[in-house]
């Protein structure tokens, strides 16, 4: 037997003590020194004796993956648990956008000049109608996870309310639970609309705030330059016990410290009980199609930017006012290499991955047609991670985010190391979370 490869070892402050993490198996076990001495020396010298004791906790090191057979391929064991996620049929998810019109003007928005604010026209919606239908048919899944985001969806109450209860109503009838979400700017959140959406199986809402009101104001103006705060605030506390509203902020190095008064400002109106998720994730430099860089925020899973004290130092903040905080100790794999995952745009393309929304050059089909194009197929056949080797971290990036990847290097197979962010973030969460509690 053997220490897996995927083991990490963290040492406890103030004590003798560590963590090991197997990130294939998520498994946590805390270790003094004498026990891993111990152990090492078994492992070192076969034949020496081992006590009931020692036995049963070798068992149970075995049983949580720490420690594995000599002869086990741990690198194809983590391809299988790869491709387990990528084939599985147990979730169908799309994210679907409704239009590309938005009411706000972000500052760090990659939309913006990019696309058209353009809606989706009866025609196309009927075509997705009937193309996510037959996906669910051909699936047969258990969930329907169906995601509407935009632009900004609400501008598009009506075809939204219309799209979610003709496909929950779908879904049911075939023993398929939907579970359907929206992103939003929230301002124009009401509990009206909310409630009735719970009846199609609405489940969360992610707003996004990034900082208190100035900083949220500047980085968020509505399209007439105006604030939004206060109004967007006062419509989360009013479906917060209707919904899981799960809370958002994009930060840079400017912002960072606003986020401490926001957060004081949520604990003041007792939304730190009433909110069921908090992530604050960095606005990030990409490179633009002239080769120059530029502020962004889409959906991404990377953060190798993100400057780990201040983030460590808000995390933690957060955490103590009460906020249910969400660490991310994953990224992989990406959903863009998930065959039953699909964005699709108010045109009726289809994307793999969000934040290629928009970008035409990575279309993997229509709702017209059938089939994926050549492009969609590349994405079910990429193994990105094939070069990293033994690396402890391989469970929780496989490769890392496929758009940042792509940016900085032209390729859709290229891995992108966020070796970085797992030590200096992760760690230190895992400390945090696990010998705390």
């Amino acid at each position: 037997m053997k220490l897996s490869i995927y083991n990490i070892q963290i040492p406890i402050p103030t004590s003798e003590n560590f963590l090991v993490i197997n990130t294939l198996t998520n498994s946590v076990i805390q270790m003094d020194r004498p026990f891993h001495e111990r152990l090492n020396s078994i492992l070192t010298s076969p034949s020496d004796e081992i006590d009931g004791e020692m036995r049963e906790a070798i068992k149970a090191l075995k049983d949580n993956g720490i420690l594995v057979a000599d002869e086990l391929d741990e690198c194809q064991l983590a391809r299988e648990q790869f491709d387990r996620a990528r084939y599985s049929t147990d979730r169908l998810s799309i994210a679907l956008m409704l239009t590309y019109d938005c009411n706000f003007r972000c500052r760090y928005c990659y939309q913006a000049g990019h696309v058209a604010p353009d809606t989706m026209n009866p025609e196309t919606e009927a075509k997705i109608l009937r193309w996510v239908k037959d996906k669910i048919a051909e699936t047969r899944p258990q969930i329907l996870a169906l995601d509407f985001y935009g632009g900004e969806p609400l501008l598009e109450k009506e075809r939204l309310r219309r799209i979610a209860f003709d496909l929950s109503a779908y879904a049911m009838e075939r023993g398929v639970t939907p579970e359907l979400g929206i992103i939003t700017n929230g301002y124009d959140l009401n509990r009206v609309f909310i409630a009735d959406l719970c009846h199609a199986g609405l489940k969360w809402v992610k707003v996004t705030i990034d900082g208190n009101q100035p900083s949220h104001d500047f980085y968020r103006p509505q399209a007439d330059g105006s604030g939004s705060y206060e109004r967007i605030v006062e419509n989360v506390a009013q479906i917060a016990d209707l919904v899981e509203v799960r809370l958002s902020g994009n930060f840079d190095k400017d912002n960072l410290g606003s986020f401490k008064e926001h957060l004081e400002n949520l604990n003041r109106l007792g939304l730190h009980e009433r909110i069921k998720a908090l992530h604050v994730r960095p606005i990030i430099q990409v490179l633009k199609a002239d080769g120059a860089e530029g502020l962004d925020c889409r959906t991404m899973c990377s953060y190798r930017s993100v400057p780990s004290r201040e983030y460590l130092e808000l995390r933690d903040f957060a955490a103590a006012l009460g906020f249910p905080v969400v660490d991310t100790l994953a990224f992989g794999p990406c959903e863009a290499v998930i065959k039953n995952a699909f964005n699709i745009d108010p045109y009726g393309d289809i994307y793999k991955c969000p934040a290629f929304v928009g970008d035409k050059s990575q279309v993997v089909g229509n709702v017209a047609g059938e089939g994926l194009n050549g492009i969609g197929e590349q994405y079910l056949w990429l193994y990105p991670f094939e070069n990293c080797g033994g690396c402890a971290y391989l469970p929780l990036c496989y490769g890392s985010c496929r758009f940042v990847a792509y940016q900085h290097t032209g390729s859709l197979a290229a891995r992108f190391c966020e070796k970085k962010y797992f030590e200096d973030v992760v760690k230190p969460i895992y400390l945090r979370t696990f010998v705390e509690q």
